[in-house]
């Protein structure tokens, strides 16, 4: 079987790490395929999928409004004859479903990544678009959450029978432990405002208020890292914060990290779980989207409200004083991860979906 994945976006975050690991891997299990992008992260992939055997193309095709975009993804279809094109996130549905039909591909399926409340006042307009791509273009949908299905088949109203969930999944790494300490935390993700960065840091001038003096490091990079920064600084928290910019090495990342904290305001599943599970992290999270179905509050991790810098610093505190509960929360995820969503389930059930 030949599989053409698809992904228009400008920039790397992690459905295209998740789009990576699954092209690598299903192409290891004797399938072919290319990863169809724009220019803009055409390098990135090639990196990333070198020695893989998969193939990645690009040209410009982040603007729907350019012409260029669909006759070039219909001559590369007509040229390469896939069997499957599996498009994320609904940018790029909007473009390589309706294309990918025409061209006589056998098979479009779509994964959604996010929730979709999102779209409200004239934006609803949108999803009447998608829904009617869905229904006329699209034979399968893979959600990476319950969260994130329930939200787009309420939104949507798309039929039900083409929805599949199936949890994000991400490759084992053997954990570098070079003295933990339990003051120290870890952020790993875009810096922007989904992802909550801004609460934390006011959490963290909280606790330090209160004489718990943390080291968080910040991990990642985006639009809104000069204002975090700055953020940082007037909330007097500075030296107690770090900003490493996009991390490469995650085990080296976090060899010296205790606890991973993710204070998102929305989520679809978020990847950083699944590795902080494999780097034995104790996990503070926000109770938003799909966290909460691998994240179990007191078992496995702890779960706090989102946009709540004091409830966020209470977790906090609760993670760092708690040397048994860390260890046992964090044991507990990795088996969670390691029984639920390993790689091997992942894959089994996707090549179900698109088989």
């Amino acid at each position: 079987m030949r599989i053409a994945w698809f992904d228009n976006a400008k920039e790397w975050g992690g459905v295209q790490v998740h789009l990576a690991d699954l092209s690598r891997m299903v192409v290891a299990q004797g399938h072919s395929g290319s990863i169809v992008c724009d220019v803009a992260l055409q390098s990135r992939y090639e990196i990333a999928m070198l020695g893989t055997g998969v193939e990645v193309v690009g040209f410009p095709c982040h603007r729907l409004s350019n012409p260029r975009a669909w006759l070039d993804l219909w001559n590369f279809l007509r040229k390469e004859s896939p069997d499957v094109v599996h498009s994320h996130l609904y940018w790029a549905t909007r473009l390589a479903a309706p294309v990918a039909k025409l061209a006589g591909v056998r098979m479009v399926v779509e994964t959604l990544h996010l929730e979709e409340g999102w779209r409200k006042g004239w934006r609803q307009v949108l999803s009447y678009l998608d829904g009617a791509i869905t229904e006329m273009f699209v034979d399968a949908q893979i959600a990476v959450s319950n969260a994130v299905a329930k939200s787009v088949l309420d939104i949507r109203r798309t039929s039900r029978d083409k929805m599949h969930v199936i949890h994000n999944t991400v490759p084992r790494e053997e954990a570098v432990h070079e003295g933990r300490k339990s003051h120290h935390l870890a952020f790993l993700g875009r810096i922007e405002h989904q992802k909550g960065l801004d609460v934390l840091l006011e959490a963290v001038s909280m606790l330090s208020r209160e004489g718990l003096v943390v080291d968080l490091v910040v991990g990642g990079d985006g639009s809104l890292r000069g204002e975090m920064e700055r953020k940082s600084m007037a909330l007097g928290v500075s030296k107690m914060v770090r900003f490493v910019g996009n991390v490469s090495n995650r085990a080296a990342f976090f060899s010296d990290r205790s606890i991973l904290v993710l204070p998102s305001r929305f989520e679809g599943f978020p990847l950083v779980l699944l590795e902080a599970a494999w780097h034995h992290q104790c996990v503070v999270a926000t109770a938003v989207s799909g966290t909460p179905e691998l994240i179990e509050d007191g078992i496995n991790g702890i779960l706090c409200p989102s946009e709540d810098p004091r409830r966020l610093a209470e977790a906090i505190r609760r993670a760092v004083e708690g040397n048994e509960l860390r260890e046992r929360l964090s044991g507990n995820l990795t088996q969670t991860v390691s029984d639920r969503f390993s790689p091997d389930l992942f894959l089994r059930r996707t090549m179900e979906v698109i088989a």
